[in-house]
């Protein structure tokens, strides 16, 4: 057993010295070569400091009586992409004298080492929708934190606008428009990216013979559904709705039988004792 114990030691220590070594690098061969007095010569050429001309800063004298003027300080009510605008200029932004921190919320699942959070936040109409990393889209109201139900922004939708989320993402992911348009166009989309290498790529939801007969909203997956927590063979509950209330009469006239019988059964009992 201590042989055994010495030969593992051993093992180790030289598992332990070929990862020194190899993380050295040339500081290890240098060191080696001081040692039996062979030191490494220098690459030839002159050594030159690069920040040797660098002085203090000073501001610019002939500035000095430059007027300066900045455009009135603006709210600003949207943030539809990382930056604020495609321009990356937020200008001169209305802020007060002491920012708080008015509220914070969980907005889903975090980064993980196989789904890694990309999407900012995206503010438009007051309320500020959130992707987190299984790729579950959610809106708070933008003054309180509470969180908004979906309902495809109905009001824009009557008033012959989109839905905000559709209007502010700036990578243009989430469509609005006709079903069957689409859907033409999401099948393209998947062919692409089966050229591309996504195998994987399908749509979920939009088959209208399929086990959730064609949502009016469906996705483009790159892999599995469960790889976006979505069931792989979703069912609607009313298409369990026969089978269950079967079920249900079967256990009702079950339970019926069985109270009978018990009854009958302590009732002859009782005249027997008589």
């Amino acid at each position: 057993m201590a042989n055994a114990l010495r030969a593992i030691d051993c093992r180790v220590l030289a598992v332990a010295l070929l990862l020194s070594v190899s993380l050295s690098g040339c500081g290890i061969t240098d060191m080696v070569g001081d040692w039996f007095g062979k030191s490494k010569t220098p690459l030839p050429g002159e050594r030159t400091a690069v920040f040797t001309d660098r002085g203090e800063i000073e501001p610019d004298k002939d500035m000095a009586n430059v007027e300066i003027v900045l455009p009135q300080p603006t709210v600003n009510d949207s943030w539809p992409q990382s930056g604020g605008f495609a321009n990356n200029a937020m200008h001169n932004l209305a802020v007060g004298p002491s920012p708080q921190v008015i509220w914070t919320a969980d907005v889903g699942a975090g980064s993980t080492s196989s789904r890694i959070l990309t999407t900012p936040p995206v503010v438009a109409e007051g309320k500020v929708f959130v992707k987190d990393a299984q790729s579950t889209v959610s809106a708070f109201n933008a003054d309180t934190g509470r969180a908004n139900k979906c309902t495809f922004c109905n009001d824009r939708i009557h008033n012959g606008l989109g839905p905000a989320c559709a209007k502010a993402c700036p990578t243009e992911s989430i469509q609005f428009g006709f079903r069957d348009e689409l859907a033409a166009k999401a099948e393209k989309r998947v062919a692409k990216l089966k050229e591309m290498g996504y195998t994987g790529a399908q749509l979920y939801g939009v088959d209208s013979n399929g086990p959730l007969g064609g949502l009016n909203a469906f996705f483009l997956l790159l892999d599995k559904p469960s790889t976006y927590n979505l069931p792989e063979k979703p069912l609607l509950p009313q298409r369990n709705v026969l089978v269950d209330s079967v079920l249900s009469v079967g256990a009702a006239l079950l339970v019926g039988v069985t109270a009978v019988v018990a009854f009958r059964e302590r009732g002859g009992k009782g005249a027997g004792d008589a």
